[in-house]
């Protein structure tokens, strides 16, 4: 199960492509730096530099919180990512088409409290190869592959719970590569995508993570013709992936006395 070698090794999952109805319109996001009047503003390099430095004061305001401490515990115990809280910085460049027209788009990156993991600068290529034995790589090839290939990003997503123990990779892939909520109106959400994400959350429980024994499960999911059976064999597929893993790479069997397979 999981990610071995430089190749997925999956959970055999039986893909299920019938449709279900989309369930919500995509949304517009707003353009962020606009003034009252709605005409577009342009940031210069020294307006850039204190967005950045505004975005980094208001993140600092959070870390002294009192209990800083046991957040991060808590973030630890469940994620492998390294806590790094970041703001999202917007502003609006002029942007040249083939053609020679230029028009107004809106540019955001992160800026992090902390500088990052050297993992994310990695190339691919490399991660991969780190991916085996390093959960965080596993991490973050499940996140650049899960657009591109879901059943790709799952396996790498198993893999990094699998070594770290953690249920954090499971709900990344979740609400993620199986995010079926995140489909607008004009895809419709494969049984697949569906019931993979309700195991995922089911499994993350299983380890011990408390939102997802506290999940409930949307309104607008009532009407639709789940299949608990399949939904249920899914997080068995799934747990078991995780204990051969686990035992394979790690040699330890604590996800097999957790989940009693």
């Amino acid at each position: 199960g999981g990610y071995q070698n430089g190749k997925s090794s999956n959970p055999s999952i039986d893909t299920e492509q019938a449709e279900l109805v989309p369930q919500r319109a995509p949304v517009t996001a707003k353009t962020i730096d606009s003034r009252d009047d709605n005409s577009p503003r342009i940031l210069g390099g020294d307006e850039l530099r204190k967005a950045d430095q505004a975005a980094l004061e208001r993140l600092d305001s959070y870390s002294n919180d009192e209990k800083l401490s046991a957040r991060l515990a808590e973030f630890e115990s469940r994620y492998v990512r390294p806590y790094n809280p970041a703001k999202k910085v917007c502003h609006q460049e002029w942007k040249e088409d083939q053609q020679g027209s230029q028009s107004l788009v809106e540019v955001c990156r992160d800026v992090y409290q902390f500088p990052r993991h050297e993992y994310f600068s990695f190339s691919d290529d490399v991660l991969e190869q780190l991916a085996y034995a390093e959960p965080l790589a596993a991490v973050i090839m499940a996140e650049r592959t899960a657009s591109s290939d879901p059943i790709k990003s799952l396996g790498y997503s198993v893999h990094a719970s699998a070594l770290s123990g953690k249920p954090g990779p499971l709900l990344g892939a979740a609400w993620g590569a199986f995010n079926w909520s995140s489909k607008d109106s004009s895809t419709r959400v494969t049984t697949d995508t569906l019931y993979t994400h309700l195991a995922l959350i089911k499994v993350a429980g299983a380890m011990g993570d408390l939102d997802a024994q506290m999940y409930e499960r949307p309104k607008r999911l009532a009407d639709l013709p789940i299949n608990e059976a399949a939904v249920d064999q899914r997080e068995v597929e799934l747990k078991k992936a995780l204990v051969r893993t686990q035992m394979t790479v790690t040699g330890s069997s604590s996800l097999k006395e957790v989940f009693g397979v």
